[in-house]
């Protein structure tokens, strides 16, 4: 199991951030093409996403949220300009597609 770049981190948070909560789940079709863009499974993503809401909750999720989860959770999560744009660029500089929910 390869671990998850702060890139690909950033994109999850892009799509935790971007698209309703009902769809972070690896069984919707959005969350199966997100993982995919990744180069990740859909259950792979869920556990990111997981990880991601219990950092933002401090609750709710997974509680093995990685160190690098929490800091990108707390930058971004008052800046969703600035996730938006630094999504942006990484998306440009792997050639892949924008997000869409």
């Amino acid at each position: 199991m390869a671990k998850w770049t702060e890139d690909e981190i950033v994109l999850a948070l892009e799509y935790y951030y971007g698209c309703p909560e009902n769809m972070h789940t690896d069984s919707h079709a959005s969350c199966q093409k997100r993982a995919g863009v990744l180069g990740r499974s859909p259950g792979a993503l869920d556990k990111i996403l997981r990880n991601i809401k219990q950092a933002e909750t401090g609750g709710a999720g997974l509680e093995h949220a990685s160190s690098l989860i929490r800091q990108l959770v707390s930058e971004y999560a008052g800046n969703p300009k600035q996730l938006k744009e630094d999504a942006a660029a990484i998306r440009g500089k792997r050639g892949l597609p924008p997000l869409s929910c």
